[in-house]
């Protein structure tokens, strides 16, 4: 439901399986790649030095690495990383497997992604309720090692037993696209009803880097740089009022991703209050029946860290009212961002991407909004800022 480099030294790829509270593609080559190249792995002839534990993480609850042709998305092979996890183990309750890569750069090819096959039991006991499974594709950037992550939810089962593309954009991981040290993909079991052990095998195949997409023809584009609000307005419906505070929304050169000026927002979250269950930011199209359906939706927003939650995530989504004024929400991404900055947030809008759907028509959207909600529990009072929000087909 929620909608995921020592470059100059070594590069760790490794994936995680935790328990916590809460394309085309071309030939393949088997040998650890260059820059030239962005298919990086595809276990064709060999591991392609994935090991268990990755480059000195812990094994946990991944038991082997084996190359299989019981499975593959591209070509005739796949690594399948055998589980064993126990929730209530220390020892058992995550895991990793990895590889280290040596020189690589990926500035021109910000866009990471990986094509995992991941079976239903990983999806845990209760893939809707409040806890789900999550799965993260992450980076660490800079001297420092800064978190960066998309999150998303395993609670949609229809991508249970397929093959299904995670990706993340890093344009703007903290130290840049050239200063990456390491890459991976991140599990989590959720907790509460959710508390079941996993034993069986996930795959993975297909990771590549790509260049960002060049953007289609704009539907609508906002970038603030005209000094005007561009008419973005706070929701005033009871419970979303969370920008619906003083001072109002308004254009700021304090912080901006692209030229000089951005929207700054007051946002007040209270998780089960009244009035500040969340806040919502809408603008009406230029058209005011238009047909969003298959169309990509963008948008950068400047987070604080005081937005991060490790057990009970805030989320973004993508928001949408059509001309009878019927709502739906695309996928919830869950906001990871340990330092404050600016974070990329885009998806497909098409209905299996929904979250939430009251009948909305997205062939006649008038509204589109952006809305931001705390995880279970928590409170913020702070402000956000929201540049290049663009839709393309």
């Amino acid at each position: 439901m929620k909608k995921i480099i020592l470059a100059l030294a070594s590069v760790s790829l490794m994936i995680a399986l935790a328990c916590s509270i809460r394309d085309p593609l071309g030939t393949f080559i088997d040998e650890i790649p260059t820059t030239q190249n962005p298919y990086y792995f595809n276990f064709e002839t060999s591991l392609q030095g994935w090991q268990v534990g990755g480059n000195g993480g812990t094994a946990g609850g991944v038991r082997s690495l084996v190359r299989s042709s019981a499975k593959s998305k591209e070509g005739s092979y796949s690594l399948k990383m055998h589980c064993e996890f126990t929730d209530t183990s220390a020892t058992n309750n995550s895991g990793m497997a990895g590889a280290v890569l040596s020189g690589v750069n990926l500035t021109n090819k910000p866009v990471i992604s990986m094509w995992l096959w991941i079976p239903l039991a990983a999806f845990g006991a209760d893939p809707t309720g409040s806890n789900p499974n999550m799965i993260q594709i992450f980076v660490k950037t800079g001297t420092g090692l800064s978190w960066f992550a998309d999150t998303v939810e395993l609670s949609d089962t229809t991508k249970a037993g397929i093959w299904a593309e995670y990706s993340i954009d890093i344009s703007a991981a903290p130290g840049g696209t050239a200063s990456v040290g390491e890459i991976g993909v991140k599990f989590l079991c959720g907790g509460g009803a959710n508390t079941t052990a996993f034993s069986g095998d996930i795959y993975i195949d297909a990771v590549k880097w790509l260049p960002e997409p060049a953007a289609g023809n704009y539907i609508a584009n906002y970038t603030w740089e005209d000094g005007s609000d561009l008419n973005w307005v706070p929701e005033t419906w009871t419970s979303d009022q969370g920008f619906n505070v003083p001072p109002a929304p308004v254009n700021s050169s304090e912080k901006a991703w692209e030229g000089t000026k951005s929207l700054k927002c007051h946002l007040v979250l209270t998780q089960g209050s009244v009035n500040f269950t969340k806040g919502v930011m809408w603008v009406d199209l230029p058209n005011a029946t238009t047909d969003l359906t298959n169309t990509t939706i963008s948008a950068w927003i400047w987070l604080t860290n005081g937005l991060y939650s490790a057990s009970n995530p805030y989320g973004v989504q993508f928001t949408f009212k059509d001309t009878a004024w019927n709502y739906c929400n695309l996928t919830w991404n869950n906001i990871t961002n340990t330092s404050s900055g600016w974070r990329k947030f885009s998806t497909r809008i098409s209905s299996d991407n929904f979250n939430y759907n009251a009948g909305c028509d997205l062939k006649s959207i008038r509204q589109v909004g952006i809305q931001i909600a705390p995880g279970t529990g928590d409170k913020f009072d702070g402000y956000v800022w929201l540049d290049k929000v663009s839709i393309t087909n």
